[in-house]
């Protein structure tokens, strides 16, 4: 058990998931079509007991951590959580809206392997379209 505390040692990694499996849709934006409404962020958290991982490899290779061995102590469901405080920041509903400029960002909070934290944030903007002045 020693062993295993001093290998695991205290360590907080920020880590950017790859996008893989999701859909991306490109629209071509110029000026005077849309504003930018503002900013939104949605965030969760999830606790772990005995987290042991193979993290500095997966850092290498922008991957979130897969633990070898833990315990989840809550909710696992991060993104959807995440998602779901975004969206309550802002009603799409009724206008011409996206949203634009995702990026998840994961963090991992290692405490000597015994007690972590895996966070994950979720930023968009909001994007009105407006319409062309005719002439």
């Amino acid at each position: 058990m020693v062993v295993l505390l001093i290998t695991t040692g205290c360590n907080k990694n920020k880590l950017i998931k790859p996008e893989l499996g999701k859909n991306k849709t490109e629209i071509i934006l110029r000026p005077g079509e849309f504003r930018v409404v503002k900013t939104i962020h949605g965030e969760a958290a999830s606790y772990f007991l005995f987290w042991v991982d193979i993290s500095p490899a997966l850092i290498s290779m922008n991957q979130a951590p897969v633990p070898v061995i833990s315990f989840a102590l809550g909710k696992p469901n991060l993104h959807q959580r995440a998602m779901r405080k975004l969206n309550s920041q802002h009603n799409l509903q009724g206008k011409p809206q996206i949203l634009h400029n995702f990026l998840e960002e994961w963090s991992l909070a290692n405490y000597l392997g015994l007690f972590a934290i895996l966070k994950l944030s979720i930023s968009a903007e909001v994007i009105e379209f407006t319409r062309k002045s005719e002439p």
